[in-house]
């Protein structure tokens, strides 16, 4: 337990911890995962062969999956900094769900995303980077659930 002032910081165990920086590299991936999404198809149009004409035409919008994916990313970076405080201590069983559903929302994202097709762009990257921090984030999310059964109640 560090104490910083008036605030508490509390780190109570590895996975609280190794949920943090899980929720971090999270949350980075998923605000830069929705910048391309909302901005990927306006920028790269396709020529196509229409008719014996070529002609450009852009790609369907995913503008409203991006803007979904970057309030992922801001809910999983409000989430990993909140879960190391004397709250996310008291509360760990709550930060474990979230994480497990986090998780699960970003194994979602990730396989739509094309992340176990062959890595021919960004997104495929992405996309694969979802799928393994998500997988990770969903095993860290139990590991918290059967420590807080485990652990005995904190006193603050």
């Amino acid at each position: 337990m560090l104490r910083e002032g008036a605030r508490l910081v509390v780190i109570r165990s590895a996975s609280v911890l190794f949920g943090f920086v899980l929720g971090l590299v999270g949350a980075s991936l998923d605000l830069y995962s929705g910048y391309q999404l909302m901005a990927g198809p306006a920028q790269n149009p396709m020529p196509v062969l229409n008719a014996g004409m070529l002609t450009v035409q852009y790609a369907g919008s995913e503008f409203p999956l991006g803007v979904g994916v970057v309030t992922l990313g801001i809910l999983v970076f409000a989430s990993a900094v909140a879960s190391t405080s004397a709250f996310g201590a008291a509360h760990m069983k709550a930060f474990g769900a979230l994480m497990i559903v986090y998780g699960l929302l970003m194994l979602l994202t990730g396989s739509s995303m094309g992340g176990m097709a062959s890595a021919m762009g960004p997104e495929s990257l992405l996309g694969f980077g979802m799928l393994l921090v998500g997988g990770l984030m969903v095993i860290n999310g139990f590991m918290m659930l059967r420590e807080a059964a485990l652990a005995p109640n904190p006193m603050y």
